[in-house]
């Protein structure tokens, strides 16, 4: 009653607290009082809020507790509670010099960690107060006198305490409690002491003990306790208020006027009560973590009134089958973390009125029925973290009221029992961690007669209706085994039953692979129609049911997907060997998935079916062949692939195509039979951007088709020219005026004039030979950025100037600089171009890749240095952005730093070059830059970077046909004997290359 850990709440306190030494002044006690008012914790006991006081004080610190016991009413019975707390060592002096006197308040000393009080001042304080409770805790020490008459005479000042709690401090009980006699000694704790046995003569010198703590010490075995069977009533007719009440007696009955009865052998070394017999009137008993291997059948069935028992953190492999019996008061046990394997049947039948049970962390492996079916009285059971594989039905209280918590997580079910469903009571349970699948819940409804689930579920049991209740019941599922829910073969009978359960029961599926194909389609639209008909339950109940699996389905909510999505992995006559076929649930559609498969064409032959969806993207298909399904086909998807060209024929045989994507391959002009495709009124939709389309006056008729048809056209706006003077712009944006085709050039050939003399023909043959000689050398010579990049393009060589760019910290092949106001091309051109090449290049882009925190030069300098390469987009807002310059210049330091050619420069627009600051404009004259507009831009681009990882030519990504193809190279430099003005120079060579 008077437990120390439980005087927070009283009614008049007074706190002493940090009893500091200050050396050598050993006379001086600074104090300091706050106030702290708490609220009684007894029936008509009168409440005054006195507050803490601090002292600070040398190694003698005289307390005065007069002034404080003067404030309380002498004839009303409060309570006076005084803690005292020493940081450093100090010698507490308890006075009272002005003989204060208050015998109708009950008193209380608490001391803490380095304190030390004499036991005259105990008697001071107990000559002054009825006083009842004393704790040392945290090694507070008490000092005796050395005359064991002046002891006697002292203790007997003292000896109505009835609550002592000592902490450590010393090791064994301090002879004065044991010596002398405590007739009033009610509640005893002594913690971490290092007894091993307790004085046989305590029995005698506290003969009324109610309540015995040992925890933390080193028995080997019980004491004989308890050593009186009555009950004893607190002092003064004390009642303790319903809330302290409550938390005094923890998990068992104690009435408000009485002390408790507990024995507590916590954390000792008691490991075998195979002989042992507790005896007497306890309402708790308490052997938690001693190693406990062995306990006796009869070990405590002689035990009375017993409410609780703890014998969790031991070592018991086994129950003997009757050690509860006759225990018909216990309702709480708590037989966790020990190593049981079996629970017999019997072994809880005489404790019907358990309340919570706890059986977690064993080794169980089944739960057999009747063992807990009539605990009525249960609400709570703990059986999580076993090997359990099978909770029998009838093995819990189904017909209980009171059961609320049921936890089976992580043990090895594989069905949900069938007592979750039946128990009414019932609010949450916890199957998380187990091998449930989707297979046994079916299982274990199929056990159950409607009529009892009905019975179980309606919203009243007493009109009989059929209506269902409200309320849901939680039940975690989560890491579990529900993959396939498979409801097709389900009777009718069982699909109500699933129903009921669906709507009343929530069921968090978190972390299970849910496989979302044809045979989830069913519960999906049983889901949903319970959704639209009870205005209660909404997606949310559901939004833990997330597919795992098929990847198209990954990561989305079942109650999202429309149905057409649910199809079923079919092994199919014809299907690719590279590829999966999948029947679609609602219409028997056939889908075909290759991608990723590095085909080379599209497939010979595919299964025989009216409506076939071929997904064939990010493959290697370079041409559309005639094949026989074509006119079957409703969905075709070729994305990323290398398709250079498309007949009309292909087109016209897709008759029945309704989604045709062709993005991001290399195509470069379109038949005209697309126009017809895209008019059909079934026709949906066409992908067709990220593409090299050439805007010439063959094309012009895409520009009045793409407007006609912007409605099925996806990413209208992405769907470019990639050459002529409109390069980057959306098709359907150029101007008919823009549709033009460059007149060709007339090759003449040098003809010799005729001669009949020999010494003419020959002179002129070698002077033509010279001629062509020299033409070649001048070509060589000043076409000789252009000629590295034909050989590169062609023969996949880098002759000559090749840079090392084997250093692991560079990262990145380029990172790129650019104004912001450019970032439409940069991203839609620049970007993809690089990103998009085969193999792709790594870039690093400021708004993606900066780390976020350190400041802008900081990750600016740390981009330049973890790339290969910078390529730096030049245009009158660069110049305008000091970010920009910033790049610009730690590029050029590192140019000049390790003489490669680190940066490329590509000019944008026309320059300003009174913007240029003199670094920026020294380093144009000196070098190269690439210009946009040039045709062979891309084809230099990748010359001047870095070679991608990967064994994939550059001149595929880019559509690069063969060395037919003329080239005509137009580099733009500063001219360097100019005042200062741009000027351009046609056909010059990029000599910096």
């Amino acid at each position: 009653m008077f437990k120390y850990v439980d005087f927070r709440c009283l009614a008049i306190v007074l706190t002493v607290i940090r009893l500091l030494s200050l050396g050598a002044f050993a006379e001086e006690c600074q104090k300091s009082i706050k106030a702290m008012p708490w609220p009684s914790i007894y029936e008509n006991v009168e409440f005054f809020p006195f507050g803490v006081v601090f002292i600070d004080g040398g190694s003698n610190c005289e307390l005065d507790f007069g002034p404080y016991l003067n404030q309380t009413k002498k004839d009303v019975m409060s309570t006076f509670y005084l803690n005292i707390v020493c940081a450093k060592p100090t010698q507490v002096k308890i006075k009272n010099p002005s003989n204060v006197q208050r015998k109708n308040v009950i008193s209380y000393i608490i001391v803490r960690k380095a304190c030390e009080i004499d036991l005259e001042g105990l008697a001071v304080f107990s000559n002054a107060t009825d006083y009842r409770v004393l704790a040392m805790l945290e090694g507070a020490f008490m000092k005796t006198p050395n005359s064991s008459q002046e002891v006697q005479q002292l203790q007997s000042q003292i000896n109505k305490i009835g609550t002592l709690t000592i902490q450590g401090g010393s090791k064994g009980l301090p002879e004065i409690f044991v010596k002398y006699n405590w007739s009033l000694m009610a509640e005893i704790q002594f913690f971490k002491l290092s007894i091993q046995s307790l004085p046989k003569t305590l029995k005698f010198s506290m003969p009324r003990l109610q309540g015995l703590e040992l925890s933390h010490n080193e028995l080997v075995e019980p004491p004989d306790f308890p050593w009186d069977d009555e009950e004893l009533p607190l002092p003064g007719n004390l009642s303790r208020k319903a809330v302290f009440n409550e938390q005094y007696q923890g998990t068992t009955e104690v009435k408000p006027n009485l002390y408790r009865r507990f024995l507590t052998l916590d954390f000792n070394k008691i490991q075998n009560l195979s002989r042992f017999e507790f005896r007497g009137h306890l309402q708790r008993l308490s052997i938690k973590g001693n190693g406990l291997k062995a306990i006796g059948e009869n070990c405590l069935v002689h035990l009375t009134g017993i409410n609780a028992i703890d014998l969790s953190v031991n070592k018991l492999d086994a129950l003997p089958k009757g050690i509860f019996r006759g225990l018909k008061d216990l309702f709480h046990l708590r037989l966790n973390n020990n190593n049981i394997t079996v629970i017999h049947v019997e072994t809880f039948a005489d404790s019907k009125r358990m309340k919570k049970l706890y059986l977690n962390n064993n080794n169980i492996e089944r739960i057999s029925k009747g063992l807990l079916l009539q605990h009525e009285d249960l609400e709570e059971l703990h059986l999580q973290n076993n090997l359990i594989v099978k909770v029998e039905h009838g093995a819990l209280p189904n017909n209980s009221n009171k059961l609320k918590n049921l936890n089976l997580n992580g043990n090895q079910l594989q069905t949900i029992p069938s007592d979750v469903f039946l128990t009414r009571s019932l609010e949450s349970a916890n199957l998380a961690n187990n091998v449930i699948t989707f297979e046994g819940i079916i299982e274990t409804l199929h056990s159950i007669i409607i009529e009892r689930l009905l019975n179980v579920l309606r919203k009243s049991v007493s009109d009989m209706s059929r209506e269902l209740r409200t309320d849901s019941v939680y039940i975690d599922l989560t890491n579990n085994n529900i993959k396939a829910m498979d409801t097709n073969e389900l009777t009718k009978e069982q699909m109500v039953k699933l129903g009921m359960v669906l709507q009343v029961f929530e069921m968090n599926f978190k972390n299970n692979p849910i496989l979302c194909d044809c045979r989830a389609l069913n519960i999906t639209r049983i889901i949903k129609g319970i959704i639209s008909k009870y205005s209660h339950i909404n997606e949310r109940r559901f939004q833990s049911w997330v597919c795992a699996a098929p990847p198209q389905l990954k990561g989305k909510r079942i109650v999202s997907i429309a149905e057409e999505n649910f199809v079923c992995v079919r092994n199919l006559s014809g299907c690719p060997v590279e590829g999966t076929c999948s029947v679609r649930q609602t219409d028997g559609s056939i889908i075909i998935d290759a991608r990723d498969k590095n085909l080379k064409q599209l497939p010979h032959m595919l299964p025989v079916g009216t409506n076939l969806e071929i997904f064939l993207d990010n493959n290697q298909i370079t041409e559309l062949s005639m094949r026989g399904y074509l006119g079957n086909v409703s969905v075709l998807h070729l994305s990323r692939n290398k398709i250079q060209q498309i007949n009309d024929s292909f087109i016209e045989s897709l008759t029945k195509v309704r989604q045709l994507s062709i993005d991001r391959n290399e195509l470069k002009r379109l038949p005209r039979s697309i126009e017809s495709l895209t008019s059909r009124k079934t026709f949906v939709s066409l992908a067709l951007h990220s593409n090299y389309l050439e805007c010439d006056c063959r094309s012009k008729w895409m520009k009045g088709w793409l407007m006609n048809s912007s409605d099925k056209i996806n990413d209208i706006e992405n769907v470019k020219c990639a050459s002529g003077m409109s390069q980057g712009r959306p098709i359907y944006r150029v101007p008919l005026k823009d549709f033009i085709c460059e007149e060709k050039k007339v090759e003449t050939k040098f003809n010799p004039r005729g001669n009949n003399d020999l010494l003419v023909i020959v002179s002129v043959t070698l002077g033509v030979l010279l001629v062509i000689i020299t033409a070649v050398f001048m070509m060589v010579y000043f076409f000789r950025g252009e000629m590295k990049v034909f050989i590169y393009t062609h023969f996949d060589w880098h002759p000559f100037d090749r840079i090392d760019d084997s250093d692991p910290s560079k990262i990145y092949d380029a990172f790129i600089s650019y104004s912001s106001h450019d970032q439409e091309w940069v991203h839609n051109e620049l970007k993809q171009k690089l990103e998009g090449h085969e193999p792709p290049y790594k870039i690093c882009f400021h708004d993606r890749d900066f780390e976020v925190g350190a400041s802008i030069q900081d990750n600016i300098i740390n981009s330049v240095n973890r790339s290969k390469r910078m390529i730096m987009v030049l245009s009158n807002r660069f110049l305008e952005s000091e970010w920009c310059r910033l790049e610009f210049r730690a590029a050029h330091h590192k140019v000049l730093q390790d003489k490669t050619n680190y940066l490329i420069v590509i000019l944008f627009e026309g320059i300003d070059t009174n913007a240029l600051d003199d670094e920026t404009r020294l380093y144009l004259r000196t070098n190269t830059y690439l210009s946009v507009t040039n045709k062979w831009f891309w084809q230099k681009l990748l010359y001047s970077l870095p070679k991608p990882q990967g064994t994939v030519k550059e001149n595929q990504s880019l559509g690069v046909q063969g060395s037919s193809r003329q080239m005509s190279i137009e580099i733009k430099e500063y001219d360097t004997a100019s005042s200062g003005n741009e000027k351009r120079k046609e056909g010059m060579e990029e000599s910096k290359m």
